[in-house]
């Protein structure tokens, strides 16, 4: 006797009973119909399954691995941070010289002024070793502007290099941005040891 929990299992050599009104002619019968696995055996193998064998892995390519990339990491952790250093050195030199640079073009604008004579703005490219100054009037003036007094600007751009006697710093061309004249300036350090000797 087969528990009905087992019902849904057909296992080999089992016959299976149907009821005799099923198989009557006329009777609809049913889409699939019970089959007797006596004939069928499932095929058994006298082969022995073995455990797959493990290997060892070799790590004798981390003895050699290991330091290199240790090495590696350190030349490019140091490379990296001196970047980063010349970096914060050739800000700081552009920055202080657009400071400087913004000061002395106002001070002789400062004489009678009650306000700021003029804004500024200094914009960095370390990379590239230059600093773009940026003056526009303030305060419903109109001075500086390239369209109006471009000569003017020109000359105290002239005269504030001068006064600045810093030689590693070049000005290009000046342009106008929206009302903002732009100052370019270069660093150029072999500039600055001819004017060291």
């Amino acid at each position: 006797m087969i528990p009905k929990s087992r019902y849904d299992e057909i296992e080999p050599g089992w016959q299976v009973c149907v009821a005799s009104e099923m198989l009557k002619r006329g009777l609809a019968q049913p889409q699939y119909l019970p089959v007797s696995t006596a004939g069928v055996v499932a095929p058994q193998s006298n082969v022995v399954k073995q455990a797959p064998v493990v290997q060892a892995i070799d790590l004798s390519p981390l003895w050699w691995a290991a330091p290199l990339f240790v090495a590696a990491s350190g030349v490019g952790f140091a490379w990296g941070w001196r970047r980063i250093e010349e970096r914060r050195a050739s800000l700081n030199v552009l920055r202080a010289f657009g400071e400087r640079f913004i000061f002395e073009f106002e001070r002789p604008l400062r004489r009678n002024a009650t306000s700021p004579p003029v804004r500024s703005r200094v914009r960095f490219a370390p990379s590239r070793r230059r600093v773009d100054i940026l003056i526009a009037p303030a305060g419903g003036r109109t001075y500086p502007n390239l369209i109006d007094h471009r000569r003017n600007v020109e000359y105290d751009v002239d005269r504030v290099m001068r006064a600045l006697r810093d030689p590693a710093f070049v000005t290009d061309s000046l342009y106008a941005q929206g009302p903002w004249v732009v100052v370019p300036c270069r660093f150029e350090t072999d500039r600055q040891q001819e004017g060291g000797l």
